[in-house]
């Protein structure tokens, strides 16, 4: 029993038990890219002009139901609110005055993308995940221009962000195993009439196969392969192999698909990270992971470990459980959409509007009354939502 319990827990936290310290080179450079992309994000923001032409022109706000009651700031503050998180992704590229910076990118890159459910995308919601948790993890401990930073953290910071990537690739295969998918090959025959270089390289049929069913097998199995050291390699090269393709095939995922080719930066042994950073011989490998681990700093950021340990706990329940909260609902859930949003439901319909139309019905005289959405000023994405969930 105790050697079943050491393997599990030699394959989700590396280096032993989640008190335990490692090398944090893998997590620096993680949040080195992390930061690079977000700079990256700010800067679409601001080139789209996304405050004026998605929040301010438009006189709907599509809220979802739990956020109603937060306010939309003035447009004014909303545009500077954007060239404050450009700035603190800059200083967490840095890894300068993390404990502000992250927090302040979380608090204000959440606040917008709840603002409107139309835009609501998964890779968004992961990253607003991830910006909280980053809060409390020290991120910082290496790779960075703070005064004096440390070099190890408890191998449990390597698990929390583990945890994320391989539950979006996990509940991203589950909601594959649907008829639509499996038989009709739907949405991604559609999908691929758009985006036809992948048909013109294998061919129609063959391609269609490896999407379908090679992205099924992926998603389920893409967790153990990274996870376990003997499948590694395997996970890694599948994993780059399938967001090369995720970026080439799809138009509209921006980010994803480079910011899922950073994360498997948590996946490696991060003594051979380590070894990689600091150009240490192959022979003096074994020392410096010692020394590595050796050093008592370790800790995180703000929460103690009991504390944090019991916030994990909960909120892995709660995002095991939540996805399936379709099943509670009255109705197909590709049809409804009611259950689509936050569960990782991601590419299993695509739609295309010829046309829409709402009407309002007043009880009171019994009177249909015809309206026109394009009165409203309503973005192309707000009417793909009133058309996907109305």
């Amino acid at each position: 029993m105790k050697e079943k319990l050491s393997a599990l827990v030699s394959i989700w936290f590396p280096g032993g038990l989640p008190e335990k310290s490692v090398p944090a080179e893998s997590l620096g450079l993680f949040r080195i890219i992390f930061g690079v992309l977000m700079v990256w994000e700010m800067f679409y923001f601001i080139r789209l002009d996304f405050v004026e032409l998605f929040l301010d022109l438009p006189m709907i706000r599509l809220s979802y139901t739990w956020t109603e009651w937060i306010p939309m700031l003035p447009i004014p503050i909303l545009e500077g609110l954007v060239w404050v998180l450009l700035g603190a992704a800059i200083l967490i590229t840095l890894g300068l005055w993390y404990r502000i910076a992250m927090p302040v990118f979380a608090l204000g890159f959440t606040y917008i993308f709840v603002l409107d459910q139309a835009y609501y995308n998964n890779h968004l919601y992961l990253l607003c995940l991830l910006s909280w948790w980053m809060v409390f993890l020290p991120l910082d401990a290496s790779l960075s221009l703070q005064k004096g930073p440390r070099r190890s953290v408890p191998s449990g910071v390597y698990a929390i962000l583990r945890l994320h990537i391989v539950i979006v690739y996990f509940f991203g295969g589950i909601a594959k195993i649907n008829p639509d998918w499996l038989l009709r090959f739907e949405p991604v025959r559609e999908i691929l009439s758009q985006a036809p270089v992948i048909p013109d390289l294998l061919g129609e049929s063959l391609s269609l196969y490896l999407l379908v069913y090679g992205g099924l097998l992926f998603d389920l199995l893409a967790g153990p392969l990274l996870l376990i050291k003997k499948t590694r390699r395997i996970g890694l090269a599948a994993a780059i192999t399938f967001n090369v393709m995720n970026a080439i095939i799809f138009n509209d995922i921006n980010i994803f698909p480079f910011f899922m080719l950073a994360s498997l930066l948590l996946f490696l042994e991060p003594e051979t990270t380590q070894a990689w950073v600091s150009q240490t011989p192959k022979k003096t490998k074994k020392k410096s992971s010692k020394k590595a681990v050796s050093i008592p700093e370790a800790s995180y950021h703000f929460l103690p470990q009991p504390v944090l340990r019991k916030l994990l706990v909960g909120y892995l329940v709660f995002q095991c459980i939540w996805p399936f909260r379709h099943l509670v609902i009255p109705g197909a859930v590709d049809w409804t959409g009611q259950g689509q949003l936050f569960s990782w439901r991601m590419k299993i319909q695509n739609r295309g509007i010829e046309t829409l139309s709402f009407q309002v019905l007043d009880y009171r005289t019994k009177t249909i009354i015809p309206t026109d959405l394009k009165a409203y000023n309503e973005t192309k994405d707000q009417e793909t939502a009133m058309a996907m969930y109305p």
